[in-house]
């Protein structure tokens, strides 16, 4: 697919691409978000990756079922023109994490043993879920750090070689309520196929029963899910505290 117009897009790097430059052309391996990209008047939505692309490039795709390569060739293009990388932020994991149960007018509810599940999401292979993490009778959710920590290694421990580091996932995180069918999932997984602590869990947990008993007390049941907007923020600094609301509707 070859496009003679400027794409205006922008390039995102991950650590293990390789860039490699041989005359006027520049090849570039890796995965990013969802664009559009136009060519001989076809409209196509490609996993590629994403270029600073400078005025007279044309862009050739060429995509495959793991890997997407983009070819970048000049075109009447100075010789001071170059095809620039952009920083890519990291996720900084938090030294804290609080989350209030609220009414629609931002009030308190409070209600103990409601779950909630953080996902990292991973820019290669899969995404990080931590959890659960439970409200206490004041219906505050507190997730220190060293309880993340455990959860991270916990996903290590579990699917190690699915999983890259932590800290290359995207700043973007998501805090959400877990349904019931999430929580009789987790039980039915934990007593079937997992019947034992991980070794980050074991930092949280006594017993794999303990754990059990969280899921099997929780009141989630007594809320609405799809009517609790999932929390979603860019964490990105280091040691901070971060602190939201979940607006929660009783059934």
């Amino acid at each position: 697919m070859d496009s003679a117009r400027n794409p205006g897009i922008s390039f995102v790097p991950i650590p293990w691409n390789k860039l490699a430059r041989r005359r006027l052309r520049c090849l570039f391996k890796g995965i990013a978000p969802r664009i559009l990209v136009f060519g001989n008047g076809v409209c196509q939505q490609l996993r590629i990756p994403v270029w600073q692309a400078p005025s007279g490039l044309v862009l050739q795709c060429f995509p495959s079922p793991s890997i997407q390569r983009v070819r970048f060739k000049r075109w009447n293009m100075s010789a001071t023109d170059r095809v620039h990388t952009i920083p890519m932020n990291k996720l900084v994991l938090p030294y804290r994490v609080v989350v209030q149960l609220v009414d629609k007018d931002l009030l308190p509810v409070r209600l103990p043993g409601v779950l909630f599940q953080v996902t990292l999401f991973a820019r290669q292979r899969n995404n990080f879920s931590l959890g659960p993490f439970a409200s206490d009778p004041d219906g505050l959710v507190a997730i220190p750090r060293s309880d993340i920590d455990a959860e991270v290694a916990s996903n290590y421990d579990s699917d190690l070689m699915g999983h890259s580091h932590g800290n290359d996932c995207t700043p973007l995180v998501e805090i959400r309520l877990l349904s019931t069918e999430d929580i009789a999932r987790a039980v039915w997984a934990r007593t079937t196929i997992w019947t034992s602590l991980s070794a980050g869990e074991r930092d949280r947990w006594n017993s794999i029963e303990q754990l059990l008993t969280v899921y099997r007390n929780a009141n989630n049941a007594k809320l609405c899910p799809d009517q609790s907007a999932p929390i979603r923020d860019d964490w990105e600094r280091a040691g901070a505290e971060y602190a939201y609301n979940c607006v929660v509707v009783p059934i």
